[in-house]
């Protein structure tokens, strides 16, 4: 019988995908090893290793032998104690190697206790499954049949409307498709064990088809939320590597969405100088440069298994990333344990892609990334482009962007401190001098956290999570994430907002977002936001919006690492209107040409237009203290307090205003990337009330003498604003419509004059290609 299911992604009928599901299923025939590899794979991995086999495939042996050597050396000569994540699965790959030794025979005692006992605090079931599948044969057949009963009893199939971004329900179900793959009815022909495991594979080909289908599409290409990102991926791609072994060609119809969710990291880490974490934006200060976070929970293996399954070229270069933060002298002992990924995933005849082959501009669905400049000093900027709010950690930042070049230029005030300063590990949050406790979330997740407009309407009560919502002037306010996964992003209900145009010329990057719906629409009509950066070295930011009525102000924010200048002067004290002291304050200094500010990254904001308009800058002390005490103690932060100005909850202009301000005491969890990037303040731009708002902003990250960025045509009604850009020997005008509507030119000055038009549309992208 010809499963037709195996040669497309989807069968004509949903009644037919399950009945195919089953026959594939029970189709395998009791044969092991059948996850991730198969019986053929066995003499080419045991050549790589050096333990010659016949028939092993070409090449030189033992060319892997450095990682296999490292996964046995973890084990050392004794036996293993309690197994960590991973250890089951190592025991089982070295097993296959060479399970004649004495050696192999500890090891495998320790897998048969585990199996008899098992201990999921460290473990879950699809690592057990896998094992169990590779050292099938060599486990007694009373152990085998114990492990099912046990776990037969606590596994359930995917239903329909489970939610893929709960992780720990999400995990559970491929748990049982696994065990579902693994065992078949060859190897229990119990009719117990067949009926589940007929209902799990049907119902995983409903869900497949289904609420997954529509996740990916709404999720995108980039990650929910930083910390999320390792997770989301991982269980991702188990899911389409097991459909695929239950007959679906899943790994084909999703080589152009799951296929390209490792381009986030490639774009990270091939800039020069390399971020060393993903970019700091919502949800969090525990994220990794590489899916490999904390060697654990088959993380590791997720660059190299969607490589190897779908050829793409940034997943391949993400997985040699992974190979050398596990090969490398300073990795954790942990990291050892998955070295057998590059002996298993065949990534020979991918060309990974190179800092080179990265495009100027990239969509990835809710984000946009814009790069640029000269080879070893490049430029990338992370653009929120809006999309659907989905999970309760993102924030309330729609159109929001965050520049790194050697460090962060620009990030945010949002840190991700509410469950370690609280009171049980002797931490506080506090806003202004409230003696009662703050949701420091309510800052971390506002708007005005973010560089993004914030219009501005007093008295406008709204309640979040049962609470008074204090920070005023900003995004729609979400309080949980979603499960609808079936309706298109462009008419979600908790949209809030999509990319319009997007396109890259040789010395220019552009995109433009539509951003009104991320607001209350009593308050914002309309509003799109536009980015140009040229050379890698000028960033215009261009706003455009129509408020709701004629109380609103419209302040455009932009949040600095480091104290500002001005005038190439420090900031006026005279000009201070709060503050004990210069060092912190609030400083309103009408127009000025420019602001100026140094650090990793440094840079200067240029305001263009509109002319006269009224300059605030908001920050300071930022003062760094010290954790006083527990497994971080003496790393510093800035939490601000009650008489600082780092993190007001409202536009700065405004009069009456308090701070967000935490205290840490004994925290437990201090990912790598708390206190990325620095923070001391922002600066405020605030547009004359009424009418249509145009901000055009230029952000300058090259401090040289010789970069300059002017305004023309601004006095003349009904024509378009210029703006002259010079960049050393480099010239431009960027022209750019008055009124609602986006789009422009740019023209490059020189012998060979030659004129861009900004895109009006988004050009299709197709996966990454390697040299």
């Amino acid at each position: 019988m010809t499963n037709r299911y195996l040669n497309r992604a989807r069968p004509a009928a949903f009644a037919l995908s399950v009945w195919l599901a089953i026959a594939a299923g029970a189709a395998l025939g009791g044969e092991h090893p059948r996850l991730l590899i198969g019986v053929d794979d066995l003499p080419r991995i045991r050549h790589a290793c050096g333990v010659e086999s016949a028939g092993a495939a070409g090449g030189k042996s033992g060319a892997n032998f450095a990682d296999y050597r490292a996964v046995r050396d973890h084990f050392g000569v004794n036996a293993p104690g309690e197994l960590m994540s991973g250890e089951l699965l190592a025991i089982a790959f070295l097993h296959l190697v060479d399970g004649s030794t004495t050696t192999d025979a500890m090891r495998m005692n320790a897998l048969s206790t585990w199996f008899r006992k098992p201990d999921w605090t460290a473990i879950d079931l699809i690592e057990a499954s896998i094992a169990l599948d590779w050292c099938w044969s060599d486990l007694d057949p009373e152990t085998r049949r114990d492990f099912l009963a046990e776990v037969r009893r606590r596994i359930k199939p995917f239903a329909p409307t489970d939610n893929p971004l709960d992780h720990r329900a999400f995990r559970e179900r491929l748990g049982a498709l696994a065990l579902a793959v693994a065992v078949d009815e060859q190897d229990d022909g119990s009719a117990a064990w067949n009926g589940l495991r007929r209902q799990i594979l049907a119902d995983s080909v409903r869900f497949l088809e289904g609420q997954f289908a529509g996740y990916v599409t709404v999720r995108g290409l980039g990650p929910t939320v930083p910390e999320s990102a390792a997770d989301e991926e991982c269980d991702a791609a188990w899911l389409i590597e097991l459909a695929q072994k239950n007959g679906a060609a899943a790994w084909a119809a999703h080589r152009e969405t799951i296929g390209r969710w490792m381009e986030h990291y490639a774009f990270s880490r091939l800039i020069t100088p390399p971020m060393n974490f993903q970019f700091a934006h919502d949800g969090g200060i525990r994220t990794g440069a590489t899916p490999s976070l904390d060697w654990r929970d088959l993380r590791p293996l997720t660059a190299h298994l969607i490589a190897a399954r779908t050829r793409d070229a940034a997943a391949a270069r993400v997985a040699a990333l992974v190979e050398a933060e596990m090969r490398s002298a300073s990795a954790p002992p942990e990291a050892a344990i998955w070295r057998w990924a590059p002996i298993v995933f065949l990534l020979e005849g991918i060309a990974p892609i190179e800092a080179g082959d990265l495009p100027g501009a990239r969509n990835l669905g809710s984000a946009v990334f814009l790069r640029g400049g000269d080879p070893g000093d490049q430029t990338l900027i992370r653009v929120d482009a809006g999309g659907v709010y989905l999970r309760r950690n993102q924030h309330f930042d729609a159109g929001g962007f965050v520049i790194y070049r050697g460090g962060y230029v620009t990030g945010g005030g949002d840190e991700h401190i509410a469950l370690e300063a609280v009171p049980g590990k002797n931490g506080s949050q506090r806003l202004g001098r409230d003696r009662q406790p703050f949701d420091f979330n309510q800052y971390a997740a506002s708007t005005i956290a973010h560089n993004c407009l914030i219009f501005f309407e007093p008295a406008r009560p709204v309640d979040w999570h049962g609470r008074k919502y204090r920070p005023i002037g900003g995004q729609k306010l979400f309080e949980d994430g979603t499960g609808d996964f079936s309706t298109a992003a462009t008419v979600h209900p908790q949209r809030t907002g999509k990319l319009v145009a997007l396109g890259e010329s040789a010395d220019i990057s552009y995109a433009a977002v539509d951003l009104a719906a991320a607001y209350p629409a009593d308050r914002v009509a309309e509003y799109t936001r536009e980015f140009a950066l040229l050379w890698g070295r000028v960033l215009l930011v261009i706003d455009r919006a129509r408020p709701v009525g004629s109380k609103t102000t419209t302040n455009f924010v932009l949040h600095i690492p480091t104290r500002p200048t001005v005038a190439e002067g420090d900031l006026p004290p005279d000009r201070r209107v709060a503050g004990n002291s210069n060092d912190g304050g609030v400083w309103k200094l009408g127009d000025v040409p420019s602001v100026e500010w140094r650090g990793e990254g440094g840079g200067a904001l240029i305001p263009l237009w509109p002319g006269k308009t009224q300059l605030v800058i908001a920050g300071g002390p930022a003062q760094a203290v010290a954790v006083t005490d527990g497994s971080h103690k003496g790393v510093t932060y800035v939490g601000g307090d009650e008489n600082s100005f780092e993190r007001l909850i409202q536009p700065a202009g405004q009069g009456e205003n308090e701070n967000a301000w935490y205290r840490l005491g004994a925290p437990t969890i201090l990912g790598p990337q708390f206190g990325v990037p620095a923070h001391w303040g922002r600066i405020e731009l605030e547009h004359p009330r009424g009418g249509q708002v145009m901000f055009v902003n230029a952000i300058v990250l090259d401090r040289a003498s010789t970069t300059s960025v002017t305004l023309e045509g601004g006095d003349v009604r009904d024509q378009p604003l210029r703006v002259q850009v010079r960049c050393g020997q480099r010239a431009a005008e960027v022209e750019l419509p008055r009124g609602p509507q986006v789009g422009g030119r740019v023209r490059w000055h020189g012998p060979d004059e030659q004129t861009w038009e900004f895109p009006a549309e988004i050009v299709p992208e197709g996966p990454l290609r390697g040299r």
